[in-house]
């Protein structure tokens, strides 16, 4: 008897365990593609309302964890908006730095396109130093992209200027980095179609830095640091021909924050592989880029990987004393040293 008991309890745990594979495998392919926008948010939408937020977020990052980085970017747009509509801005308390922090900037935009801009920026401030401290300058990030979205992309220096409202620890991070990825790769969207995508602005060589020249010097740093993101699609892993625009700047800080900007932009793209977005720096050629860019990835292995985070600072070590030095004073972007 004992034994035909066993066998049934077993038979049923089986039964189970097969139901929860069915039911998970089946779940998994219901999620629409993110081409299909409407129906994709109306998805985590229902997800969020039947599990709560942040169990719709945890499956939404499980759900996309080897989706391609464009992709993964611009889903976590629509997660953000959809948190924003049920916990409006205590959403930002289940946003993390996963997929290019892009949860924070869909929120963002959600915020601004129902809120008052100026009363809303230091509210939604004081929301990321309460989440994150002082040093959590990818939720600022996310901020200026809302700005920018809810000005217009022809007040560029108009957002810049509301930034000035956010804490800043970084003449490269926070909210005056988000309004230029905004602004030079923006996430369209096309109701007709029920699609959205990112648009990059045309890019013409023969003025390969958009407006950096022209903004207001406070906010320059900024600037270049955010255009490896741009020149990338328009010349997909030509690291060497961005290297060179940076290194044509007149000004060694505004070519240091270019070549760093390439860094990051390097280590997202190579998913933050240590070796491989070593080497694709290497590329750049010349000793200062080849430091600067290594800062530079290794600050976003640092800020964007949590699982790799503690590995950052091998990204110097390849380098001579000196120069192992210098990357490692640099790539803690959140520090002062850049300041």
């Amino acid at each position: 008897m004992w034994e035909r008991k066993k066998t049934i309890s077993i038979a049923i745990a089986a039964a189970v365990l097969a139901g929860v594979y069915i039911f998970t495998v089946t779940a998994a392919k219901q999620v629409p593609p993110i081409d299909d926008a409407g129906a994709y948010r109306a998805y985590w939408s229902e997800y969020a309302k039947r599990h709560g937020s942040a169990a719709a977020y945890e499956a939404f990052k499980n759900e996309n964890a080897t989706a391609p980085e464009e992709d993964r970017h611009r889903a976590a747009h629509v997660i953000g908006d959809v948190l924003y509509e049920r916990e409006s801005v205590r959403g930002i308390a289940i946003c993390d730095q996963s997929f290019g922090f892009g949860c924070f900037h869909g929120l963002f935009s959600a915020a601004f396109a129902e809120e008052r801009a100026d009363e809303l920026v230091r509210r939604l401030d004081d929301a990321c130093l309460e989440r994150f401290g002082v040093g959590g300058t990818g939720c600022q990030h996310g901020i200026g992209h809302g700005i920018l979205e809810y000005l217009g992309y022809e007040r560029l220096h108009d957002a810049l200027a509301l930034c000035d409202e956010t804490a800043r620890i970084s003449p490269f991070l926070g909210c005056v980095s988000g309004v230029f990825m905004e602004y030079s790769n923006p996430l369209v969207s096309d109701p007709a179609a029920n699609t959205f995508e990112t648009r990059p602005r045309p890019f013409d060589a023969a003025a390969p830095y958009g407006p950096c020249g022209a903004v207001p010097e406070p906010y320059r740093l900024s600037c270049y640091f955010e255009l490896a993101p741009w020149w990338s699609a328009h010349m997909t892993g030509k690291y060497g021909e961005m290297g060179a625009f940076c290194a044509k700047l007149p000004r060694e800080e505004d070519r240091r924050a270019c070549t760093i900007g390439i860094g990051s932009h390097i280590a997202v793209k190579k998913e933050f592989d240590i070796e491989n977005a070593g080497r694709a720096c290497d590329a750049l050629g010349g000793t200062t880029r080849r430091v600067w860019c290594r800062a530079g990835a290794a600050w976003a292995v640092h800020a964007e990987s949590k699982a790799d985070e503690a590995r950052a600072p091998e990204l110097c070590t390849p380098l001579s004393t000196k120069e192992r030095e210098e990357c490692l004073s640099l790539y803690r972007l959140d520090a002062a040293a850049l300041n």
